[in-house]
């Protein structure tokens, strides 16, 4: 999974960032690499600071994770050429 790292450090971090609820956490692998006020700071930072084609995570601090809904039409599903299994994905034939 892209920014795993990431995510394990914001959550091993997470009591110390709930100082701040609310604000943008930038980081980089293990390295908290600062805290803004806005999203929009927190991806400026991240690409003043490594560059526009460096991964990094820029996640709002919040105690619980809200999560998200998302829903796809069934054309989104017509075309697809994968069957899952418990094994994985193969091929239909």
């Amino acid at each position: 999974m892209a920014l795993e790292q990431e995510m394990e450090t914001y959550r091993r971090n997470l009591p110390k960032l709930l100082q701040t609820p609310g604000k943008f956490v930038l980081i980089k692998g293990k390295k908290i690499l600062g805290i803004y006020e806005t999203d929009e700071a927190a991806l400026d930072a991240g690409v003043d600071l490594l560059g526009p084609r460096v991964d990094f995570l820029a996640k709002k601090i919040e105690a619980f994770e809200k999560p998200v809904l998302v829903r796809l039409p069934a054309s989104a599903f017509e075309n697809a050429t994968h069957k899952t299994t418990a094994r994985g994905t193969r091929r239909r034939r």
